[in-house]
């Protein structure tokens, strides 16, 4: 079946916005930008004793599968086995929900400045149009990768 895009460039569009959905979950469990209360500080290295060693555990972790990733990307990438790139997808979407999980059995909710009927109801909506949203303007700023 011909969709009219290359596969190799399917699945590379696919991998950059999993990470780019990844990314901005980590972004947002490190406390930037500042949607839910008692997050922690963006420097959390620099924090000393503030920064819980769960929340570096977690970091830590993420981290290493966002690399994980990143290797099968780049031995995809180098290798020519482009059908190897539908792993990356799994393992970020894996790291975004794990930190969601998180983040939602640490903090208190969202701030006060964000308190509308839609968080109230769900509170996990600002990190869930933050992620998602990170993840589309990746497609929006790669335009159209498969060449049209």
């Amino acid at each position: 079946m011909d969709i009219g895009i290359p596969f190799s460039s399917l699945m590379l569009t696919i991998a950059f916005v999993g990470f780019h959905y990844s990314g901005a979950a980590l972004i947002l469990y490190i406390g930037f930008p500042p949607f839910y209360r008692s997050v922690g500080s963006m420097w959390f290295y620099y924090s000393g004793p503030h920064f819980d060693v769960y929340k570096k555990k977690v970091v830590s972790s993420s981290v290493g599968y966002l690399m994980l990733a990143g290797g099968i990307l780049a031995f995809a990438l180098l290798s020519g086995f482009h059908f190897l790139l539908i792993l990356c997808l799994p393992i970020c979407l894996y790291v975004g929900l794990r930190i969601r999980r998180h983040l939602l059995q640490e903090t208190e909710g969202p701030h006060l400045w964000l308190v509308t009927p839609l968080t109230v109801k769900w509170p996990m909506f600002p990190f869930d149009v933050w992620t998602i949203g990170a993840g589309l303007l990746t497609l929006l700023a790669l335009g159209s990768p498969w060449g049209e």
